[in-house]
């Protein structure tokens, strides 16, 4: 395998803006993998809102990469989430000659009829499609219709895609820091293929990634990505509520926040906090998981909402991660409300080619529930590399990699 160059990868998340690295070395040496982050600016619940804030920020955390890989980034993956990324099921098919068995150029057709679909939609830009399974003829929906005859083949595929005109204005934001944008990808998606296994995608799951001003979702069931879903509450919204509620900073709601969390006491406990004013209040347990509490069932009621449809189709239950999920007691809290298994997760690069993985140094490294957007990108960056170097691989298999409209390459 050739000698892979630097990667890096951005995540403009609502609290913190986290850029981060792999430089790969010789064979004899391994391979390091870093974050820096700084505070967030510009940003509201995912979505850029002051472009020149977000912009000196990013410089920021730039710098600061820059100086601690000691080497200059030219190019960067991008990870888009927040309401303008959305998902949506297309159909496609085509007629087919029944005296000859499905082949890759029979799916490559099938996969064309797509496109020429998808160029209705041109204020939508696609980041991800996903076949997620074939019918031929009048059976039933199958993973891989290769070798299969009949006379019309067709294609369910999820689509995650984003605005178009937004992700202009992010890749804009890039390059006036100086780098060009790879590649970008939708985190959810990314996240959850670095976070959760197959054998729990094969039973059915959720993925849920609570940052610090949304939580982004993704459905799986039979194994294949169904859904993608978004809600406009975070970590952050929790520590807002605890500020307002008991005329707080922020930084002093964040902090009491995560002393108490949501684990219920038999006896109230208390804590010495500063207030606004500079003077000192007595804040207890009760009180904070009250308040935190109710915005935090809040947010489960609004993913409750989005599983609906898949009721008695998710054995593997909820994955939990992102910084929200770091709350003491958040997943026994949310699996109560749900009656289904809720796991706390985070990423890891086990799934990418085992030579990144020399004397273990990436797998040991350890990985936050907040970077796990961020490892994400890295991983199917990675994996899409190695997936691109397989040409021998049959077309049907490449269907988490399937074509990535690269416009935005012409824009950095």
């Amino acid at each position: 395998m050739r000698r892979r160059e630097s990667l890096f990868a951005l995540d403009l998340g609502t609290t913190k803006f986290t850029l981060g690295g792999i430089k790969f070395k010789s064979a004899q040496s391994v391979s390091q993998f870093e974050t820096i982050s700084v505070p967030a600016a510009g940003m509201k619940r995912g979505i850029l809102a002051d472009f020149e804030a977000a912009k000196k920020a990013l410089a920021d955390v730039i710098g600061q990469a820059e100086e601690y890989f000691d080497c200059d980034i030219h190019k960067l993956v991008l990870g888009i989430g927040g309401n303008l990324s959305q998902s949506s099921k297309r159909f496609t098919d085509i007629e087919i000659n029944p005296s000859q068995a499905i082949n890759e150029y029979t799916l490559r057709a099938v996969d064309e009829a797509l496109e020429e679909l998808l160029r209705d939609s041109p204020e939508r830009q696609v980041l991800h499609r996903i076949a997620t399974g074939y019918r031929i003829d009048g059976r039933e929906f199958i993973a891989n219709p290769m070798g299969f005859s009949g006379s019309r083949l067709s294609a369910e595929y999820l689509i995650l895609d984003a605005d178009q005109t937004y992700l202009k204005d992010l890749i804009r934001l890039v390059n006036q820091c100086g780098i060009k944008v790879s590649s970008i990808y939708s985190t959810v998606f990314c996240g959850a293929m670095a976070c959760i296994d197959q054998s729990a995608r094969d039973m059915g799951c959720v993925y849920v990634d609570i940052g610090g001003g949304s939580t982004d979702g993704l459905v799986f069931v039979g194994g294949q990505p169904a859904e993608s879903f978004w809600i406009g509450l975070g970590g952050g919204s929790v520590t807002q509520d605890i500020a307002i509620g008991l005329n707080l900073p922020l930084t002093e709601a964040e902090r009491i926040k995560l002393h108490f969390g949501l684990t219920g006491q038999v006896r109230e406990s208390q804590i010495q906090a500063k207030d606004l004013g500079g003077g000192h209040r007595i804040v207890s347990s009760r009180e904070i998981q009250h308040i935190a509490g109710s915005r935090t069932l809040e947010i489960a009621q609004n993913i409750a909402r989005s599983l609906t449809p898949y009721k008695g189709k998710l054995g593997a239950g909820l994955r939990l991660t992102g910084g929200g999920s770091e709350l003491v007691g958040i997943a026994a809290f949310l699996s109560e409300r749900f009656r289904i298994p809720v796991r706390p997760i985070t990423a890891s690069f086990q799934q990418v080619n085992g030579e990144l993985l020399k004397a273990g140094v990436l797998a040991k490294r350890h990985i936050t529930p907040s970077l796990s957007s961020l490892v994400g990108l890295l991983v199917y960056e990675l994996m899409r590399q190695d997936e691109e170097e397989s040409a021998h691989k049959a077309l049907w298999s490449k269907s988490y990699f399937g074509q990535i409209m690269n416009w935005f390459k012409e824009l950095s």
